[in-house]
């Protein structure tokens, strides 16, 4: 009998000092749980961001990707046609510009070859990083993309 009365208050006393630690961890949780619900407002923002239109017809980050594609050709294309956004000629004269480099170093025998490898490899990245709404400048091309494009932009 003894034995029973010391198991209920083993049990009392587990039970006891079990409750006290499940409630903050519930509460962690629920606060866990709100800051996870305030991020799909940070998203919205971004989305708008990335959803300005060109003068295209397409959003600035579809067209900036696409100026990449065929290099110098749909950069080309995307330079001439591009009237509004800024960002969408800095990618068209840097896919030019990048991919008239590419053509030219791919004549040198085996350099070319392996810089024909790093050039897709860059070219996907630099789709990549368009289609997100970035603009990231290669080292020299991109400073005189940036420049070429605002000068092109002042004359509009």
């Amino acid at each position: 009998m003894n034995q029973n009365k010391n198991r209920n208050e083993d049990k009392k006393i587990n039970q006891s000092s079990e409750s006290p630690q499940s409630k903050p961890q519930k509460q962690q949780f629920s606060e866990k749980k709100e800051i996870s619900q305030s991020t799909p407002d940070k998203q919205d923002q971004k989305k708008k961001k990335a959803a300005k239109k060109s003068s295209t017809g397409l959003k600035e980050n579809e067209a900036g990707a696409l100026a990449y594609v065929f290099g110098w050709i749909t950069g080309l294309i995307f330079f001439l046609l591009e009237k509004k956004s800024e960002k969408v000629k800095f990618h068209a004269v840097q896919a030019i510009i990048f991919s008239v480099a590419l053509m030219v170093i791919g004549w040198i025998p085996i350099v070319g070859w392996l810089a024909s490898i790093a050039g897709l490899v860059v070219g996907i990245f630099l789709i990549i990083k368009a289609y997100q709404g970035k603009k990231y400048k290669l080292p020299i091309i991109g400073d005189f993309a940036e420049e070429q494009a605002r000068k092109s932009m002042e004359q509009h």
